[in-house]
């Protein structure tokens, strides 16, 4: 598909390395030493030191050291945090190795989250060989199972023809589920091909305006150009 001139001048999709979709969601909860469900426990003290929740200060060390504990007491949530934890250098040695292990482990106990992050590492090859295959396999199981921003990457395999035939179709179907769950990025992209594929600039703008209402800038900054245009 020939790009119209104008594109050179919109800022094209830019993906985020893989925007904390690890972490579990922030969870107001008072730590209870009596409680029977340490595991969870665990994982939550673990979520208010990364974050700065519940009064706590953010804490990096002490975040993974209870994501540790939680994970070794089979909190599998945990486990996958730990992974995002060492995929990005968060007060441990990066290690995609080891990352890639951890998100691995909580996958196959249907951590849908950390389904959605092994299947970036498989698409990006960080801790493993590079295997579009089983990247778009794992994507659709965590869009399946509403991970927003996997909705958005099935929709790149399919924009891109990563070891399946290009379809613009396809793209446009997959970027609109995770638009619809709220991933910027997933509006963004859909606004492009919108303007790129559909010729359509009413819905491409639609799209733009979405995408910087969630806080992706190069929403606003199209919307800026496309609403110039014919002027």
């Amino acid at each position: 598909m020939k790009q119209s001139f104008l594109l050179f001048f919109l800022f094209s999709f830019c993906l985020l390395a893989n925007d904390k979709n690890s972490s579990s969601a922030t969870i107001k909860y008072t730590y209870d030493q009596n409680t029977s469900n340490k595991s969870k426990d665990y994982n939550i003290l673990g979520n208010s030191y990364e974050y700065g929740l519940n009064g706590l200060d953010k804490d990096y060390k002490k975040a993974f050291y209870y994501y540790k504990l939680a994970c070794e007491k089979k909190f599998y949530k945990a486990c996958s945090n730990m992974g995002y934890f060492y995929q990005n250098g968060l007060s441990v040695k990066r290690d995609y190795n080891r990352s890639f292990a951890l998100y691995k482990y909580a996958c196959n106990h249907n951590i849908a989250k950390s389904c959605y992050n092994l299947g970036y590492s498989y698409r990006e090859g960080l801790g493993t060989q590079k295997d579009y295959k089983k990247a778009l396999k794992l994507f659709k199981y965590a869009c399946e199972h509403n991970v927003s921003r996997a909705c958005t990457h099935i929709g790149l395999i399919y924009e891109d023809g990563l070891k399946v035939e290009k379809n613009y179709s396809n793209a446009m179907k997959y970027y609109n589920l995770g638009c619809n769950k709220n991933d910027a990025i997933g509006c963004h992209n859909l606004g492009l091909l919108y303007y790129s594929y559909k010729k359509n600039k009413k819905k491409a703008l639609e799209y733009f305006n979405k995408g910087c209402l969630l806080h992706y800038n190069d929403s606003c900054i199209n919307i800026v150009i496309l609403n110039r245009v014919n002027k």
